[in-house]
Order: structure tokens, then sequence, then C-alpha cells
């Protein structure tokens, strides 16, 4: 298999395969939530998305929460050369675009679930 022009190993197609096969069972329980709980549902998922998108942008760089893990990590970094700081903010900023993006979307999907909950309580009533 290709991807981008290059070959992919047997390792990464196996591992590519698991995490379509995950997304859709993802997919699988999110319309079948959706379907249960209507618009609920849909604020409950928004929720779920904007919280992992936020938890994870939080604790991406947040050590154990041992000091001597929290000064070990400060040492190495004001040890850093100009290159290293800004190959490791580009990693940073690489790692924080999809996060924002999918914190984005359970921002949506919140906004959606309670409005159509306010007008299955409200309006249609």
């Amino acid at each position: 298999m290709a991807v981008n022009g290059k070959r992919m190993g047997r390792g990464a197609a196996v591992a590519n395969a698991l995490a379509w096969a995950g997304l859709i069972i993802l997919l699988a329980f999110a319309f079948a939530l959706v379907d249960r709980f209507g618009f609920a549902g849909m604020l409950l998922l928004g929720l779920a998305t904007a919280l992992v998108g936020v938890s994870a942008e939080l604790h991406e760089e947040t050590p154990s929460g041992h000091v001597a893990a929290l000064r070990g990590q400060r040492a190495a970094r004001e040890s850093e050369t100009v290159e290293e700081q800004a190959s490791r903010r580009h990693a940073h900023q690489a790692f924080l675009t999809p996060l924002r993006f999918y914190r984005w979307c359970g921002m949506a999907l919140i906004g959606f679930g309670l409005t159509g909950t306010m007008w299955q309580l409200f309006g249609a009533g």
C-alpha cells in the first residue's frame, strides 16, 4: 500500500487498518448515541470531544507531577540550543493544531446539541 508516494511497511498497514476500524467503531457509537438520545446525545458527544481536546492540550507537556521530574525537564530546556528550542516549538505547534480543530468540533456539537435540545423542549412542545 502506498501513502503520499511512499510504500508502507506491513506493520504500518496493520496499524492503519486498526486505526480505521477503531474510527468506524467510534462513529457507530456516536450515531447510536445521537439516535438514542437525540440532540441531548449530540450535546454529550460534544462535551466528551471538547473535554478530550482540552485535556490533551493542557497535559501535553506536564510531567508526572513529581518535583524531580519537573526540575529535570526545566534543566533540559535551559540547556537547549536555539535550534532545539525551535524544533520543540514546531513539534508543539504541530501537536496543538489538530487538538484545536477537535476542540472546536466539540464546541460546535455542544452548540447544535444545546440548540436542538432547547428547540425540542420549548419550541416544538
